[in-house]
This record gives C-alpha cells, structure tokens and sequence, in this order.
C-alpha cells in the first residue's frame, strides 16, 4: 500500500482545485446561504488556488510542510476574498447613497 506524502497531497489539491475550477459556475449557480449573491464557487475556486500557489511556491514535498503551507494560503485566500467583498459592497452602498441624494 502506497503512503501519501506532499507531493501525492500536492497532486490530489491540484487536482480537487482544478475540479472546482471547472465547475465554478454550476457552484456560482447553486449559492444561496448566506446571501444569494452567486459567486461561491468563485470565492472557493479563488480561494483554493490561493493555497496551491503557496505550496507550489514553496516546493516542499514534506507532507506535513505542504498540509500547513496549504491552509495557511487558504486563510490569507480567503482574506483577500472577504476584503474585496468588502469594498464590493462599500461601493454599491455608496452609489446608492449618491443615486438617493440626486433623486431628491
């Protein structure tokens, strides 16, 4: 029987984000908790790309290295994500506050 190690890891992310990728707008589809905003399976495709790119910057083959290095690219992944939508959702608030303040 075959043990994983961070290269067999490394493969089967690839593999799984790829997957995601692919499928990112059926998932996009799908959304509806928390808001309905139809953009998840960006957000997680994006965000688990995220940690790819960390484990394939940092060329480790220890699985242990590429598990830690993985989740760590996920978190910040998913900051920059909340970030954005952040500033995605500031933006429309303003134009609303500025449409509302012409119509008056």
């Amino acid at each position: 029987m075959e043990k994983i190690n961070g290269l067999i890891l490394k493969n089967l992310l690839e593999s799984g984000a790829l997957n995601l990728s692919n499928q990112r707008k059926a998932v996009d589809a799908m959304n509806v908790f928390p808001v309905p905003d139809g953009d998840t399976g960006t957000n997680m495709s994006l965000t688990i790309l995220n940690g790819i790119s960390e484990v394939t910057k940092s060329g480790s083959e220890s699985l242990s290295t590429v598990a830690k290095i993985f989740s760590r690219g996920l978190l910040m992944g998913h900051v920059v994500i909340q970030v954005l939508s952040y500033l995605r959702f500031s933006v429309v608030l303003h134009n609303m506050q500025r449409t509302k303040k012409n119509l008056q």
